[in-house]
């Protein structure tokens, strides 16, 4: 609903009524987000929150890039996570709030027009090279994206938020499949929640069938890539190689199938998980799939996709056993 829509909508709201909305309206609000848009200054006093706002500065872009670009680029060098002259001992510790500070403003100067391209850039910059220190030291931090105080997947879906608008269809979703796909992740993130977040953005059924399209191209080039001949003796750069392809292909069939959920294809979705998913064990391949029609909550299609493995021979582990008869029941008591 736009701003106008609202205004009208609740033009004839009585004070009462107005007053239960403000009420749950508010309950339903995050803590984080009532912290950063300062809700409970503006129900206190609403005026000197709208004279705020409006004397209110949106950071310089291009102060901010190079002050990123600076950033990201001693951090690549290993500036921050031993002594050198380059970047000071007191900064060194400091490297975490760098990244909010820098996270927080370039989102501020992206509410500029002229700057969301640019704005989008570097946030993507920052959340690749954070990424990249979830398998390389670069600070002194088990996990950077904990450190910073922001989630991977919030990080991942404000860097989509600015670049949704700014790219072409195609481009867009084929970026931010290797955005979600071709980078580390931390110890709190799973594909899943990447994909899903991109998902998201998809949001119309022409962008959903070009994510589709997009993964069938991306899938079939990289499924005749030459894999390292199966040996015992082969390297391990050779073997971690070849791991990174089949999780690759295995993430393609997993967008594949979260689109054709969210088209409500639901046949399809279990027919293109099945088809592209690369793994030799056919239980572990249906786990996988089971679960993540659990996460849809597609009831039905789970109880039928697990009677049809059975089927097939497939002998399921406790667990998928058990969920299926506690499905069952659910069916059973809605029907």
């Amino acid at each position: 609903m736009k701003v106008a829509e609202l205004k009208k909508t609740i033009g004839g709201y009585r004070t009462e009524r107005l007053r239960r909305l403000v009420v749950e309206m508010y309950k339903a609000m995050p803590k984080r987000v009532k912290e950063e848009h300062g809700i409970d200054d503006m129900i206190c006093s609403p005026a000197s929150k709208r004279n705020s706002r409006k004397s209110e500065v949106v950071p310089d872009i291009g102060a901010l890039a190079s002050e990123t670009e600076r950033f990201v680029s001693n951090a690549y060098n290993d500036y921050y996570c031993g002594p050198n002259s380059v970047v000071p001992k007191h900064e060194r510790s400091q490297w975490r709030f760098t990244v909010l500070r820098l996270f927080k403003n370039l989102n501020h100067a992206a509410t500029r027009e002229a700057s969301v391209a640019k704005a989008a850039e570097l946030l993507e910059k920052l959340y690749v090279m954070l990424c990249y220190s979830c398998r390389y030291t670069l600070f002194n931090a088990y996990d950077s994206f904990q450190s910073v105080g922001v989630s991977q997947e919030d990080f991942f879906r404000a860097v989509l938020q600015h670049k949704r608008h700014q790219e072409n269809p195609r481009d867009f979703v084929r970026n931010s499949i290797e955005l979600a796909l071709k980078h580390e992740l931390n110890r709190y993130t799973l594909y899943d929640d990447l994909l899903e977040a991109m998902v998201a953005f998809l949001d119309t059924p022409d962008l959903k069938q070009i994510a589709i399209a997009t993964c069938d191209e991306m899938w079939s080039r990289a499924s005749t890539e030459n894999p390292s001949p199966r040996s015992v003796s082969k390297s391990y750069e050779d073997r971690s190689r070849e791991y990174e392809r089949r999780e690759f292909l295995q993430n393609l069939a997993r967008l594949g199938f979260h689109c054709h959920m969210a088209l409500c294809e639901y046949e399809e979705a279990v027919e293109y998980f099945q088809k592209h998913y690369v793994l030799e064990e056919p239980e572990i391949a249906l786990y996988v799939l089971l679960h993540m029609i659990d996460r849809h909550q597609q009831w039905d299609l789970w109880a039928k996709t697990y009677e049809k493995a059975i089927r097939s021979k497939i002998r399921p582990r406790s667990e998928l056993k058990n969920r299926y008869l506690e499905i069952l029941e659910r069916v059973s008591a809605s029907a």
